[in-house]
């Protein structure tokens, strides 16, 4: 009897070992994934303004106009 409480305390120990690691991984992936990069927020400013960030083709000013 004793043997077989051994045995299921060490089932439950491995299983639980195994789905703490699981979910540790999962969450350090999800925030690495969900880490903002160092200039988000002025990306993020200059667009809630309608301008374009550093990523963009449109960045380069305007060309004069020609009379």
């Amino acid at each position: 009897m004793r043997l077989q409480w051994i045995i299921i305390g060490y089932a439950i120990l491995v299983t639980g070992r195994f789905f703490w690691r699981a979910l540790r991984v999962s969450l350090q992936e999800w925030l690495l994934r969900t880490e903002p990069t160092p200039n988000s927020w002025e990306e993020d400013l200059l667009l809630a303004h309608g301008m374009h960030g550093p990523h963009s083709a449109k960045t380069t000013p305007p060309a004069p106009l020609k009379r």
